[in-house]
């Protein structure tokens, strides 16, 4: 069964948006949820607006995990991890701040161990670095993972998905300008660049989106014109191969692919 956690947005007298958090339990056996509120108390931590959430289980116990963060500061101090628990969902826990506004980030397992990780892609210089949580709740930087060329530039569009089907995951990097976008596969200790992929399409204008097209356990990677843009071109899905190194481009036939209308996507298993 799946519970949701939810971020409400309110705007008080001051004019300054708070938001404030919320999980939902599925109740066993029954209809409804049971809402657990106020998970992290406005007077204590005020997130405002730009505030962002990743979810992961980052200490391995098999229960989902919330990291929020305010994102309009530099320095981001203004940081909690929520640690899933069966009794008390999500108990509220102090994080140290791992997080600059000026970088990218990413949750999920790149080494494959079985719990989630944090990458942090940097803008200046360009490179990464892979953070985990010890069991002192505090995130520590990984020997691995550090490096450079991770992805082209600041402007890159980054995302993450298992190319190869090896439980870890991978990069892929969407070069800004230009029609190219280069793979990035982890080995569970780094990031090896495998290739470089051309299309027939300007992808920097292009709305992006991972999922298993397929259903053989790798992720592969769809390409939407942009409507707003006026790029409109239909849909392309490229198949990632068996070893994640290339892909294959397959049409789209259905009739949402060739539509003048504005669409939005959410890949998933329904």
């Amino acid at each position: 069964m799946s519970d949701f956690f939810v971020v409400e947005r309110n705007e008080p007298t001051t004019g300054n948006y708070v938001n404030t958090f919320k999980v939902y339990i599925k109740k066993e056996n029954e209809q409804g949820f049971t809402v657990i509120n106020d998970l992290i108390p406005t007077s204590d931590y005020s997130f405002p607006m730009g505030t962002r959430v990743y979810t992961g289980d980052y200490n391995g116990d098999g229960l989902m995990d919330v990291l929020v963060r305010d994102a309009t500061v530099s320095v981001s101090d203004n940081c909690r991890l929520l640690l899933g628990h069966p009794a008390n969902p999500l108990s509220e826990k102090i994080n140290n701040s791992i997080m600059t506004k000026e970088a990218k980030y990413f949750s999920g397992d790149f080494n494959g161990d079985g719990k989630s990780e944090i990458l942090k892609l940097s803008n200046s210089p360009l490179s990464g670095s892979l953070y985990y949580l010890q069991d002192d709740n505090t995130f520590y930087p990984s020997p691995y993972y550090e490096g450079s060329g991770l992805y082209n530039s600041s402007s890159d569009k980054v995302y993450t998905g298992d190319f190869n089907g090896d439980g870890k995951l991978d990069l892929v990097d969407f070069i800004n300008s230009g029609n190219t976008w280069k793979t990035h596969l982890s080995t569970g200790r780094s990031f090896e660049l495998i290739n470089s992929t051309s299309v027939q399409r300007d992808v920097s204008n292009d709305k992006i989106y991972m999922g298993d097209f397929n259903g053989d356990g790798r992720t592969d990677i769809m390409l939407s014109g942009n409507y707003e843009l006026n790029t409109w071109d239909g849909v392309k899905i490229y198949l990632a191969n068996s070893d994640g190194k290339d892909f294959k481009e397959v049409s789209v036939t259905t009739p949402w692919a060739n539509s003048i209308l504005g669409h939005k996507y959410l890949p998933g298993r329904f």
